[in-house]
């Protein structure tokens, strides 16, 4: 075979000698020179996107009007999710508000079963107290814990004062007062 003409890399055209590389050879360089082409390429379209900008391709009013129906009903699914979950934090706040009056009503019904049995454990012969809400109840346990106190041991006393202020704070609170 006689020598055959080629490009170095550089640009300049020399002549190569026989080709006596095995075909994996040649088809290595065969790859690398598709390679090096297709970057060049590459480097060619990216210049000629830069000189002459992206063109946009006009959007339709058909799709403008599409796009705004698709947003327009994803602000009213949103809007609906936001009224759902507005109502059930409603709802959790009036069973929490529910609840805490519960709590403060058995609160005063606990505090004033106490009371009534600690003026008992004082005074066996003390007829057992009625709930002051009642009719027929005259005066309310813990006024009749004081009075009925003359005597007693310093540590029912505290206890009994204990529970009174207990009792304040629980009303106070339930009635949404500031202390004091």
């Amino acid at each position: 075979m006689g020598g055959t003409h080629g490009t170095n890399g550089n640009g300049d055209h020399r002549p190569l000698g026989p080709i006596t590389d095995s075909a994996e050879v040649v088809n290595d360089r065969l790859e690398s020179l598709r390679a090096a082409l297709h970057h060049a390429i590459d480097q060619f379209e990216d210049l000629a996107r830069r000189r002459l900008g992206e063109v946009q391709q006009p959007v339709s009013d058909a799709a403008v009007e599409r796009r705004l129906r698709d947003l327009e009903a994803a602000r009213g699914q949103f809007r609906a999710e936001v009224d759902r979950w507005e109502r059930a934090r409603r709802a959790q706040v009036e069973a929490l508000e529910q609840d805490r009056i519960d709590l403060a009503a058995v609160w005063q019904k606990v505090e004033e079963e106490q009371t009534a049995n600690a003026a008992v454990v004082r005074n066996p012969a003390h007829p057992r107290l009625t709930h002051p809400a009642l009719p027929g109840s005259a005066v309310a346990p813990a006024r009749r814990a004081k009075t009925s106190s003359a005597g007693e041991s310093p540590m029912t006393e505290q206890v009994l004062e204990q529970f009174q202020v207990l009792r304040r704070d629980v009303r106070r609170k339930a009635e949404g007062r500031p202390p004091g």
